[in-house]
């Protein structure tokens, strides 16, 4: 169930059904994200739900609500999911804060970081790669690292959202992505860390490409005529028809004919 897609909030009774429903049909994992699931009182309870359902369980966050100490406390005596991501904009505070359009969001987002990282190991940072970060990226590794986070996630940007708004701003140029998304995986790859890439073309970094991770299909990427020659194909989400349309094809843009 989705309250961005209903429009409304959920109730815990909705979100027990749900579990249940997932239960029967087979599933082996529920995901809570958003909107942000830390506004719901009860999300807790509904992860240690599915837990004794016997589902895995993996939660998304902005954080906010964890830089409280007693409330990240509360949280994992309570509930002890397989994994938890943040979210996280940049290194700099004034462009995290611009982005949430919460001021004093990126110190609480660090000090939620923290706090999850004292109850919980697997922990990983999720950055969306925009128009501003999108040549920091190494220095956003740096500061995940230096947080004890063990993992990060780089996702190119989903230029429309649901109810079809564009955020041209914030559209990074995918020509010149290449080489700083180069030098941010051999810095994690320094530093130890587990490093995953989502939404966008495997063939941006093919070196890489196990570490790309498919997530549900959107609507906004398409397929181009030398997708048919790759091998990735069937796992790759493809190039963000918006960025295309802006610049065009970019030059790495090459058919993958082997993999490793």
């Amino acid at each position: 169930m989705d309250e961005i897609e209903e429009g409304r909030p959920i109730t815990f009774a909705e979100v027990t059904r749900e579990i249940e429903a997932a239960k029967r049909d087979g599933y082996a994992r529920i995901d809570f994200f958003g909107g942000e699931p830390t506004t719901y009182s009860f999300l807790a309870d509904a992860v240690r739900f599915a837990e004794d359902a016997g589902l895995e369980t993996m939660l998304a966050t902005n954080a906010l609500r964890f830089a409280s100490a007693a409330y990240a406390k509360a949280f994992f005596r309570r509930a002890r999911p397989l994994a938890v991501r943040v979210s996280l904009y940049s290194h700099a505070a004034d462009f995290h804060d611009r982005v949430t359009k919460l001021p004093g969001s990126f110190e609480k987002t660090l000090a939620g970081i923290r706090n999850i990282r004292a109850h919980h190991e697997r922990i990983g940072v999720s950055v969306l790669i925009m128009s501003e970060n999108a040549n920091r990226l190494a220095e956003i590794t740096e500061l995940v690292h230096g947080l004890g986070v063990p993992g990060i996630k780089f996702i190119g940007l989903i230029e429309t959202d649901r109810t079809g708004h564009a955020y041209p701003e914030l559209a990074y140029d995918l020509h010149a992505l290449k080489a700083p998304l180069a030098a941010a995986v051999a810095k994690a790859d320094r530093l130890g860390m587990i490093v995953q890439l989502e939404k966008l073309p495997i063939c941006i970094a093919k070196r890489h490409a196990e570490r790309f991770v498919q997530e549900a299909p959107d609507p906004t990427f398409f397929k181009a005529e030398i997708c048919a020659r790759c091998v990735e194909s069937p796992r790759c989400p493809g190039f963000s028809r918006p960025a295309i349309e802006r610049g065009g094809m970019p030059a790495f843009a090459k058919p993958i004919t082997r993999r490793g």
